[in-house]
């Protein structure tokens, strides 16, 4: 926003009309031996705010008299005469030509302008300021009007903030007129010069571009058909008639940060009349002289939120209005009526602050008593209430983003908008109207809730179905929002031995490296995952499977599935459930291959030395198979062990499909016992499982000082094993859970064993404590 000041002498140009809001300006001159036409550009759209006329006579010709100039026949009479070597003349036009050109259409419209002493006057110029909707920014219209001083005269426009030529939309023209000026190729003497901030705009301005080369028509005025493009050479000499037009683009002579614009004119030839010039700034606001800025100009706020205008004033050299009264008014809209006064403060601002209760644009006026005693009116504000407008709260189900199924399983997914919305339901990107889908949704933003339900087995539809992933999507828009989200979920469905789909925690599917040797290819499937865990945070255990065939083994894939712990059958277990480190289903898509037609069945997996604050004992990892209804136990082979895990294979195993990792943790008391009998919870299953075959040894004989209070449970091993040893233990030392049951005295064995490890605990516990 540009804030204006103008300084002239008596006989200089002067401000008479200063405009700003969403404007624009058509001017035309004519200079006519009695009658003619002088024509208004019309905006699309616009209306007239204020149109004026400015005449000059001949060069030392006497006043011209009201009524001695018509426009579609109706007299004008002046409101401003000057004399300056002839005399000026001004005129409010408004009431002549508003209803005739507000009546027509957009584009060039024709006016008859007649001369009843045609001798005695050199031209005429028509101003017409539009309100206009096509303008996006606030614009200023400046008309100044008098006569500038042959031997040379200036005005300065003082700038209260410095020019930012960054602005895209900034723009300052600047246009002249000028009488009783004669130019041709031949007399190219009868010129005025024209300089902007100390730099030669133009040697040339002058002539008769809108009139005729004979007294009486002699005028130019910067306007309809010309350009704003500025004479090439601005010390040369004009070549013709229309070698300056009149009309000059000012940006070029001004910089970021000028807080000044000067303008100085001289006419050599001591007989020209510059009687009125005009200033078009674009996409800024502005005031020349005392007046009122009120900023911003244009603003937007939510209804039941505060906006703050402020007014800022000056007097007619530009300096800050200081203890003013300012009344700031909301002249329309739906605060219409609304007003509060307010004195400026030593910057020569005042603010108004105030709460929309309804939607819709105010337009607000500031005003204060000028030096005249006169009320003087600022530009005037638009404030746009908004009613605001929540985005739209989502729930969507599932909430995680991937979600697994049996095959035989139905799908659900469904989404709950905050808002009445629009949905379309997607499969892999491409819509949804299948076999086996049920849907529940629409297209006319009139539901809350959408949902999509796919019976698998009926959608997928495949006899021998191994796996599939897929991309469920669905769109929900909101037309009267304008808004569209998407919401998406990775859909695994697969042929599984669990019970549900809910079972699976997380899946791995791979394809194999195969090494051909001979007739035999050997097919290595690298399941390694450390992305994904179980509820745990353990990570697949199996880490390679591989086994060899003479078959074709095109396509062949694995899948191993982790599996929830809980969702195995402990009544058809031999071993704990507490146990089990990892319960996971290994199958292929060509299962008659993998497990009739293949040998040297390996796999290979991996166990944490450290859970829970325990430490693994190796020897009691074992690798169980379900295999014809009966868990089969697999003694595995250390490979290897690093900081984070031990190593195993099992070689041969009988086929393929559900596998359990089973191993124990050797643990402090401290940090495992419960506060029944100070006992591991697991320990207690073991000693009271009838027919165990447990040996429990007293605190601190464990391979450890007695500081350490070690408790160790040797299931089925022998008690001079070290716990730490890589020590392979046979199949047939493996403790059935069900051997002896039949036989009494192992049972009082076991609780008699149960007595002296509670003796031992208490006795350690109550030492502690008298230390």
């Amino acid at each position: 926003m540009l804030s204006l000041t103008l300084n002239v002498s008596a006989s200089s140009l002067t401000p008479v009309v200063t405009e700003y809001g969403k404007i624009s300006i058509s001017v035309d001159g004519l200079g006519t031996s009695g009658t003619d036409i002088i024509q208004v550009e019309k905006p699309e759209g616009a209306t007239v705010r204020s149109a004026y006329m400015t005449a000059a006579s001949n060069w030392g010709g006497s006043q011209i008299p009201n009524g001695s100039i018509t426009i579609n026949g109706v007299d004008v009479n002046w409101d401003i005469e000057v004399n300056s070597n002839g005399w000026n003349n001004w005129a409010d036009v408004t009431s002549i030509v508003e209803s005739t050109i507000n009546s027509a259409p957009a584009g060039r419209i024709n006016f008859s302008i007649t001369e009843t002493s045609p001798s005695a006057v050199e031209g005429e110029a028509l101003i017409v300021i539009f309100n206009d909707p096509s303008q996006a920014r606030d614009n200023t219209v400046i008309l100044l009007f008098g006569g500038q001083a042959t031997t040379g005269d200036s005005f300065q426009i003082g700038l209260s903030e410095p020019i930012d030529k960054t602005n895209p939309d900034l723009l300052i023209d600047m246009g002249l007129a000028i009488s009783y000026s004669a130019q041709t190729s031949s007399m190219a003497t009868q010129v005025s010069n024209v300089d902007v901030n100390g730099q030669r705009l133009t040697s040339s301005a002058g002539g008769q571009d809108d009139g005729l080369l004979a007294n009486g028509a002699l005028v130019t005025v910067g306007g309809l058909d010309d350009s704003n493009s500025n004479p090439d050479d601005p010390n040369g000499a004009p070549t013709d008639t229309t070698y300056d037009d009149e009309l000059y683009n000012i940006l070029p002579y001004v910089s970021n940060g000028d807080t000044n614009i000067t303008v100085f004119t001289q006419n050599p030839s001591n007989d020209d009349n510059i009687f009125f010039s005009y200033f078009f700034m674009q996409s800024t606001t502005a005031v020349v002289g005392e007046g009122a800025i009120l900023s911003p100009s244009d603003s937007s706020c939510d209804v039941n939120a505060a906006q703050t205008l402020t007014a800022r004033l000056q007097d007619d050299d530009g300096n800050a209005l200081t203890e003013r009264e300012v009344t700031f008014e909301v002249v329309s809209g739906p605060h219409s009526g609304v007003s509060y006064s307010s004195d400026t403060d030593v910057n020569g601002e005042a603010t108004f602050t105030y709460t929309g209760t309804s939607a819709g644009t105010d337009v607000i006026e500031a005003s204060f008593v000028g030096s005249s005693s006169d009320t003087v009116t600022s530009n005037q504000a638009t404030v746009e209430w908004n009613t605001p407008v929540e985005s739209p709260v989502y729930v969507r189900s599932p909430e995680e983003s991937t979600l697994i199924t049996k095959y035989d399983e139905d799908a659900n997914f469904s989404i709950q908008s905050s808002v009445f919305s629009s949905y379309e339901w997607f499969v892999d990107g491409s819509p949804i109207n299948v076999t086996g889908v049920t849907l529940y949704n629409n297209t006319n933003d009139s539901s809350m809730l959408s949902y999509c339900l796919v019976n698998s087995s009926q959608y997928i539809d495949q006899e021998h179905f191994f796996m599939g992933i897929y991309n469920v999507s669905v769109s929900v828009s909101n037309s009267s929002l304008g808004n569209s989200d998407l919401f998406s979920w990775t859909w695994t469905v697969t042929n599984s031995s669990a019970s549900g789909g809910e079972d699976i925690e997380f899946m791995i599917n791979r394809t194999p490296e195969i090494l051909v040797v001979g007739g035999n290819k050997t097919l290595h499937f690298n399941t390694t995952d450390d992305e994904n865990t179980d509820d745990d945070g353990v990570p697949c255990s199996i880490s390679m499977v591989s086994f060899t065939t003479s078959n074709e083994t095109n396509g062949v894939q694995i899948k191993v599935e982790v599996l929830d712990p809980s969702s195995l059958d402990a009544s058809s277990a031999d071993f704990s459930q507490e146990s089990v480190y990892q319960y996971i289903d290994i199958g292929f898509n060509n299962e008659s291959l993998v497990n009739e037609g293949s040998n040297s069945r390996d796999i290979e997996f991996r166990v944490l030395n450290n859970k829970d604050g325990g430490t693994l004992i190796v020897n009691t990892v074992y690798l169980r198979h379900w295999n014809s209804l009966v868990w089969e136990a697999y003694t595995p082979e250390l490979t290897g062990k690093d900081d984070t895990y031990s190593y195993f294979i099992v070689r041969d195993v009988s086929g393929f499909s559900p596998f359990a990792v089973t191993c124990n943790y050797q643990y402090s008391s401290s940090s495992v016992t419960s506060t029944d009998g100070d006992l591991p919870a697991y320990l207690k299953k073991e000693l009271l499982d009838e027919g165990s075959d447990v040996d429990v040894e007293a605190p601190g004989t464990a391979g450890g000082t007695g500081d350490d209070d070690i408790l160790v449970v040797d299931l089925g091993m022998s008690s001079d094993v070290d716990m730490d040893s890589d020590v392979e233990v046979s199949s047939d030392e493996e403790i059935s859970g069900t051997s002896g049951s039949s036989n009494i005295f192992p049972v009082v064995f076991v609780l008699v064993v149960a007595m002296i490890a509670l003796f031992f605990v208490v006795k350690k516990r109550k030492d502690e404590e008298e230390q």
